[in-house]
């Protein structure tokens, strides 16, 4: 369920927003999804003009961005998405955040005081919500994305740090304690085939030590019919110091219904 603001207005500026809450309501538990929150996914309100949007509230991050055109799988169940769970569910709370598309040069990035107010929102709560006293580190998060898109091929890179706060999530309980993303991706566009790739770089401080890892990904889109799209896609996570890899190959096949709308049969095979 979704909604948006737009509207238009005088030097400019104009109102906009969005709110969108999950498809399923725990209605025996008298909950929703993303941690309890009405509108989970999106929920924001800004101005827009000429020089891109300026948006106040929950919002999706530059990290969810950075992969839109790249991952040919998007959020499939098997995907990188399904390797680093974060990458479908990278949204701050509390944030401000700045998108500008000039021509194909893409600008943006977000600012947020709490990241996550709940630990029950989805794989990448935290329960990290800020405000804490003498201590403006905590529970802080940047990202940050700038690129190049065209309608033929498009280059991006972007940045995301995420401090940790007391009492917050996956061992991030102090401000000194880091989740760090960087990304770089690009994709292009030959005849009908669309081939995308990229790299994710992270590194975890956590108060149970460092964990530095790496996961590559490159995937093709290919239509067979005009109503028929094959997709590909090799993925493979390398812990850095660690035997805990993991590689997984991917293929799906879509019936389009519509131009929302199809039918899809995927198969994987993963390895660890």
């Amino acid at each position: 369920m979704a909604y948006r603001l737009q509207g238009n207005g005088r030097s400019g500026w104009r109102p906009a927003g969005a709110v969108r809450s999950g498809e399923r309501l725990q209605r025996r538990l008298g909950s929703v999804n993303q941690g309890g929150r009405l509108f989970g996914r999106q929920s924001w309100v800004g101005l827009k003009n000429a020089y891109g949007t300026l948006m106040l509230g929950r919002q999706v991050n530059m990290t969810y961005l950075a992969t839109q055109k790249t991952d040919v799988l998007g959020p499939n169940l098997f995907s990188i998405s399904s390797m680093d769970l974060y990458l479908p569910n990278a949204r701050s709370d509390n944030a401000i955040g700045y998108l500008g598309n000039f021509s194909d040069l893409v600008i943006g990035a977000t600012y947020s005081t709490g990241r996550d107010t709940s630990s029950a929102g989805g794989a990448a709560g935290t329960g990290c919500a800020g405000e804490v006293a003498g201590n403006a580190k905590a529970c802080r998060q940047i990202t940050a994305l700038i690129g190049y898109e065209s309608t033929r091929y498009g280059i991006n890179t972007s940045y995301d740090i995420l401090y940790g706060g007391p009492g917050a999530a996956n061992g991030l309980t102090s401000a000194d304690n880091h989740d760090q993303r960087v990304t770089a991706n690009g994709y292009v566009i030959i005849g009908s085939t669309k081939i995308g790739a990229g790299v994710i770089s992270r590194q975890v401080r956590a108060a149970t030590g460092t964990t530095t890892s790496d996961l590559y990904y490159a995937g093709v889109t290919q239509p067979l019919s005009p109503l028929l799209q094959l997709d590909a896609q090799a993925a493979r996570r390398n812990v850095k110091n660690s035997s805990d890899d993991t590689t997984m190959l991917v293929a799906r096949l879509s019936y389009l219904l519509s131009k929302r709308t199809s039918l899809y049969s995927a198969i994987s095979a993963c390895t660890t």
